[in-house]
């Protein structure tokens, strides 16, 4: 038994899982571990035909995504629209290949045009509807898109500053008819069966510029699935679950995890327009969201709202915080208050959100570290990029604490944006750094000097659902 009673493992750096014992949670949710059933699965994600299409399979009248007091979007009906939405496009001129940037707000509707123009094996650039002409003018430039989609009155910044380059811009609206709730105002092309593939470039995102200049960083279909099936597994999602998405959609937090994990896994998310403090808990508790992921900020919103207005009693079984660094203490604040556990998580533009996080209950979840691989294997490297010779003991300490360097190694890219690496082996390089959630803990736990963490595989080998039961730390060499 190591200090403090965790089972070490030959093959788990990690902690093993133990009995919460703190009495803090109230069984408002089920907090046990769970068999999920019917849960979809990709039988190996490392093969290049896994894509974000084929997870997304559930096609009943069960609920997609629910609007709070507006409409509820089937899966029979949301793949219905990718469909027809994706006819719209090949109207448009969009083929494979091509990019597609989308300026719009939080609703079903930016779901089924993301995953038409994935359907078409395009790329969909997401942008920031609050962009300004001059703001979305360098992020265009950059993307050179066959198309913007925005809405009526939404994405107008956007779409000022396409009209500089010349690219089209269509105007994506609400039917509000049963047989197509969303159209672009374009003729249905001929229905043309297209196959998406692994390496499909899915996904552009640009980094938030935190060493550099902000750059482009192409996702493949393999890479956004990867990221998705370690989310389903992290989490133990299922057809039951409720997601609150609380993040917007054109952030990679919003759109993987609040969104396409959930619908992945076969559940429900529920997508208000905004976020907004004051309706969070009348929406939870109304629909049954059984989890919600968001960004410390908001985690601090709704805590201070929270020691206003008592809690109702609720479905959800966690919280996720991820997106930036979650403080000990308001982690503490929001568990006592919201009667959950929360579960803090790392990701990174380049690896497709999710690296690490911090297992349910039972198992140990850790305050102040972004807890176990995901998906990717970490390691530590030194500034020879050498494997460290840091004692393995410390390795916990060293990625849930330190402040040090991240690299990943995504798939190859026929474009010419920036990668953390030119292909599998390469030698990575920098590309972000790892908050140090746990304040200026200099301790002797913590690496040498030039000690790096590195993610290798960013694109790749997630376990299937059920895969994974510890964390998994090991070295890469």
């Amino acid at each position: 038994m190591a200090a403090g009673g965790a089972v070490r493992h030959e093959a788990c750096l990690g902690w093993a899982s133990r009995s919460m014992g703190s009495g803090v949670f109230v069984q408002q949710g089920t907090h046990e571990r769970r068999d999920v059933p019917d849960q979809p699965a990709v039988e190996n994600v490392a093969d290049r035909d896994a894509t974000v299409t084929a997870l997304v399979r559930r096609a009943d009248d069960h609920p997609a995504m629910i609007v709070p007091h507006g409409e509820t979007l089937t899966f029979e009906r949301l793949h219905t629209s990718v469909a027809q939405l994706g006819r719209e496009l090949r109207t448009a001129g969009v083929a494979a290949g091509d990019t597609v940037a989308l300026s719009l707000g939080n609703g079903p509707d930016m779901v089924a045009c993301f995953l038409a123009i994935l359907a078409m094996r395009a790329s969909a650039a997401p942008l920031n509807p609050a962009y300004t002409a001059s703001e979305a003018r360098a992020y265009v430039d950059d993307l050179r898109p066959r198309a913007l989609i925005i809405q009526p009155s939404v994405g107008l910044g956007a779409a000022e500053a396409c009209a500089a380059l010349e690219v089209p811009v269509h105007e994506l609206a609400a039917t509000g008819r049963g047989e197509r709730p969303f159209t672009l105002g374009l003729e249905m092309a001929a229905e043309a069966v297209e196959h998406p593939r692994g390496d499909d470039v899915a996904l552009l995102l640009h980094t938030s510029g935190t060493t550099s200049r902000p750059k482009v960083v192409p996702l493949r279909q393999v890479n956004l699935a990867s990221s998705m099936l370690a989310i389903i597994d992290s989490y133990q999602l299922g057809p039951e679950d409720v997601s609150h998405c609380v993040m917007p959609l054109f952030h990679v937090h919003g759109l993987l995890a609040s969104t396409l994990a959930a619908l992945a896994s076969g559940g429900t998310v529920l997508v208000p327009p905004r976020f907004s403090a004051s309706a969070f808990w009348a929406d939870t508790t109304e629909h049954g969201a059984t989890w919600f992921s968001a960004v410390p900020t908001i985690h601090q919103v709704l805590s201070l709202r929270a020691e206003q207005e008592p809690v109702p009693r609720h479905a959800l079984r966690f919280g996720r915080s991820c997106s930036a660094a979650l403080s000990v203490t308001l982690q503490a604040r929001v568990e006592e208050l919201f009667r959950v556990p929360l579960l803090q998580a790392y990701g990174m533009t380049e690896a497709a959100h999710q690296m690490s996080t911090n297992p349910l209950p039972p198992a140990e979840r850790r305050p102040g570290s972004v807890g176990c691989a995901t998906g990717v294997e970490i390691a530590l490297f030194d500034e020879d990029w050498h494997r460290s010779t840091v004692p393995r003991a410390r390795w916990r300490s060293a990625v849930a604490r330190s402040s040090r360097d991240i690299a990943t190694t995504l798939r190859p890219t026929r474009r010419p944006f920036a990668t953390a690496g030119s292909g599998p082996g390469s030698r990575p390089r920098l590309v972000r750094r790892l908050p140090d959630p746990g304040g200026a803990d200099q301790g002797a736990d913590q690496p040498r000097r030039g000690e790096d963490l590195a993610v290798r595989g960013g694109g790749g080998a997630a376990r299937p659902p059920g895969g994974r039961r510890g964390c998994r730390l090991r070295r890469a060499g």
